[in-house]
């Protein structure tokens, strides 16, 4: 063998290895620099808002562009329900529609009450139906404000009560029920009586869902509008159904919620020229 052949190998054995090397070092740089690369930011938390303060109504639609509509909507809730100016609903006035209750069994119907910080919520998805001509909106939740909301022909009540219904296609329709001051109402109490006093998570009420007619008016004559969520993020197109009906509660049911929440409503919005129709639920 030659010498040149010898010493070309002793060059490839010299030089293999070294090639490794970098090859090696080339393949651990983009691990290297994934590892130093800086965490995803965690997701951000939506604006905190608030009844009173910095953070409340009147600020609501500065606090995130996602509350916009809080400032600028014209089909905005609460309203003041001008009884005279109520004309009588007649089938598609308006785009308006015959509203009536479904039938369903609540049995297995999951039930939990919750302080969120702005209300106590009765979480009870699927305790009810309202259909709305042909669209079925189920029952999702149902929770108070003190004083009420909505007023009639500039009258205040001390509480009321939102029963939040939705479509599968995300439509929303709200029943308001106002509360006098008079006789304790028996079918609060079960829920007064677990009523969270500090925010946090549901506590579970267990199965059985809630029977909405034990909670409503035997009379179901409504006050009908289109309006809006009361609450960030102000979002139009909500069918409103406000009972004529009162029902009463006590004194001290009254204040056992006034003194969790102190208060809780969103001061009177414009109608802006929206019509307002009286209609019965059947």
């Amino acid at each position: 063998m030659s010498k040149h052949i010898l010493d070309s190998g002793h060059w490839w054995r010299a030089t293999v290895p070294l090639a490794l090397i970098v090859l090696g070092l080339a393949l651990q740089q983009p691990a290297a620099v994934a590892a130093q690369a800086p965490a995803p930011a965690p997701p951000a938390h939506p604006p905190h808002w608030s009844y009173e303060g910095a953070e409340d109504p009147a600020h609501w639609a500065a606090l995130s562009p996602d509350f916009a509509r809080c400032g600028s909507g014209h089909q905005q809730s609460p309203i003041d329900v001008v009884t005279s100016a109520a004309t009588p609903l007649r089938s598609g006035t308006g785009g308006f529609a015959p509203a009536r209750f479904g039938l369903v069994g609540v049995e297995t119907v999951p039930v939990d009450i919750v302080n969120n910080g702005h209300t106590v919520q009765v979480d009870t998805v699927g305790s009810s139906t309202l259909v709305i001509g042909d669209e079925r909106y189920v029952l999702q939740q149902f929770h108070f404000h003190t004083p009420s909301e909505h007023t009639i022909d500039g009258r205040s009540y001390p509480l009321e009560a939102h029963f939040v219904h939705k479509t599968a296609g995300g439509k929303l329709a709200v029943i308001a029920l106002l509360f006098e001051e008079g006789p304790a109402d028996a079918a609060l109490e079960p829920f007064w009586q677990r009523m969270p006093e500090s925010p946090g998570k549901p506590v579970d009420l267990g199965r059985g869902g809630v029977q909405i007619g034990a909670l409503l008016p035997a009379r179901r004559e409504v006050y009908r509008y289109a309006g809006s969520l009361t609450t960030p993020p102000c979002s139009e197109g909500v069918s409103w159904l406000v009972l004529e009906a009162h029902a009463t509660a006590s004194a001290a049911q009254i204040e056992a919620f006034r003194t969790l929440m102190r208060h809780d409503n969103r001061p009177i919005q414009p109608l802006n020229g929206r019509a307002i129709h009286t209609d019965v639920i059947r």
